[in-house]
């Protein structure tokens, strides 16, 4: 389970997970992004698509009130 102590800030942070399938240097950037804005973020690189549905398919273990992006790498 992840829960942050940020979350728990006198000034709460916003967790956000990012779930990173195939090239993940979008995902990184988006990551920098975001930390300069004071979130929280979770970095999943995902691999199969079981670890795709693993996870997605988080009920009690994710966080509440957590973000959810997905980043994918498409070759044309």
């Amino acid at each position: 389970m992840w829960n942050p102590v940020d979350t728990k800030f006198y000034a709460p942070k916003l967790p956000v997970a990012i779930a990173a399938v195939g090239d993940s240097t979008e995902a990184h950037f988006i990551r920098t992004v975001l930390e300069q804005f004071n979130v929280v973020t979770l970095l999943h690189a995902i691999g199969t698509p079981v670890d795709f549905l693993n996870v997605i398919g988080q009920k009690e273990n994710a966080p509440k009130r957590r973000r959810f992006l997905l980043c994918t790498f498409f070759t044309s």
